[in-house]
């Protein structure tokens, strides 16, 4: 049994991204010996034929949860140790996402021992919004708004949990590693169900249930780990190349997390800030 795969899925739509990531993995010299597995959720031959060569692993979509109206894509990342039994460990990455630092794995790795499961905060010092917004409706009363009470009133929580819940700093399932035998596979299977709807967001927000409601083993990583990226959220750090945080001490992002047809389908060039505060033209996807 291998002790760690990297796992990711996607379909012709996404899969220039995730060559991105894939080329971001196997640049970094210390992740080139890991495995890496991909779900696929329809490519074409050309794509999968090329593809076959690049990877340890390819699985089809597999239907897992019997007379669901949920699409089974939806629900890949809870059922990782039944897609590929065969390693210890799995770090999930989507396939919008590409390495920009090694460090983000190890700390991965390590955050996910023993059990626990590892997950990155939206909620941070760079991006507050992240956690919670408010329409205001009056001076004193608004309208509170956030992904978790979103998708909790409309997948069936009752109101304490929605409310509880749509309080607490959104997790965002793009990125997460997990132990094969840690019981948070069960815990997250079984409040996926409790959800009610075929709703996208469902597994995350099952995810986010799992870890805020209930006494599970978590480790909640700092938001540079899984970096839903913008150009006003970081710097460029030019002597290094790389991506690192706005503020100080400018931790390098370990996992760059694209948003945005501009980004992800057009690779549009954008004004970011070096870190001697001077304006360049850069592209926030992988560049070989």
């Amino acid at each position: 049994m291998n002790n760690l795969a990297i796992v990711s899925a996607c379909s012709d739509k996404y899969f220039h991204l995730f060559l991105e990531l894939l080329h971001s993995i196997k640049k970094n010299v210390e992740l080139k010996k890991i495995d890496i597995c991909l779900i696929d959720n329809g490519l074409n031959e050309k794509n999968l034929s090329y593809i076959k060569k690049k990877v340890q692993i390819i699985s089809p979509v597999i239907k897992f949860i019997k007379n669901s109206p949920v699409d089974p894509f939806e629900y890949v990342q809870l059922f990782l140790p039944k897609y590929f039994p065969n390693y210890k460990k799995y770090i999930w990455i989507d396939a919008d996402c590409w390495l920009n630092s090694g460090s983000a794995i190890k700390m991965l790795i390590e955050a996910s021992n023993k059990g626990y499961f590892a997950i990155s905060s939206m909620g941070d010092r760079d991006c507050p919004g992240a956690m919670i917004r408010i329409d205001w409706l009056f001076r004193n009363m608004g309208i509170v708004k956030s992904q978790n009470i979103k998708h909790s009133f409309k997948l069936g929580l009752s109101t304490k949990e929605a409310r509880y819940l749509g309080l607490k700093p959104h997790l965002n399932a793009g990125v997460f590693a997990l132990d094969k035998k840690s019981i948070f596979w069960s815990t997250w299977i079984k409040n996926f169900k409790k959800l009610r709807g075929p709703r996208y967001g469902r597994a995350q927000l099952a995810m986010n249930y799992s870890v805020y409601i209930g006494d599970n083993k978590v480790n909640i990583l700092p938001n540079y780990i899984n970096c839903l990226i913008s150009p006003d959220i970081v710097l460029n750090d030019k002597k290094k190349k790389k991506f690192v945080e706005r503020y100080y001490p400018h931790k390098e992002i370990g996992i760059v997390h694209l948003a945005g047809k501009d980004i992800r389908f057009k690779d549009k060039k954008m004004k970011i800030k070096n870190l001697d505060n001077k304006i360049v033209l850069k592209s926030l996807r992988f560049n070989k």
